[in-house]
């Protein structure tokens, strides 16, 4: 069962209702403001201006020196774990003994750090 399951949804309505524009932004970029306004001005047949939500978004990320083009804090262990899973596919496919005696102390780890579903039912069926 979701966590979120016994939520009220009427609150929550409510809590979106009231929390929009300026009260739900006060803390960004004036140009997210700007941004909802120009969404919500739109009809449901109306094609957005993309190029204006990009610029929108680029004068922001400016303002508040962001590069854009940096990597995202995760990206390094995601690039890691990626990077595993095709080492573990790559052996898994040469052979499950060669599979096991190469990672069965790795899955262990990467199991209590919650990444490897995939892996521990592989894990479950070598053994």
């Amino acid at each position: 069962m979701p966590p979120w399951s016994d939520v009220d949804e009427l609150k929550i309505q409510t809590l979106k209702e009231y929390y929009h524009g300026r009260k739900l932004l006060k803390r960004l970029p004036k140009q997210f403001l700007e941004f909802e306004q120009y969404i919500l001005s739109l009809d449901y047949t109306t094609d957005p201006n993309y190029q204006y939500l990009i610029y929108l978004l680029n004068q922001a990320a400016e303002e508040k020196e962001i590069n854009l083009n940096d990597p995202f804090e995760c990206e390094e262990e995601i690039k890691s774990y990626h990077s595993y899973n095709e080492l573990l596919n790559a052996q898994y496919i040469k052979g499950v003994v060669k599979f096991k005696n190469i990672s069965a102390r790795n899955l262990k780890k990467i199991d209590l750090i919650g990444k490897s579903a995939l892996m521990t039912q592989r894990w479950d069926i070598m053994n």
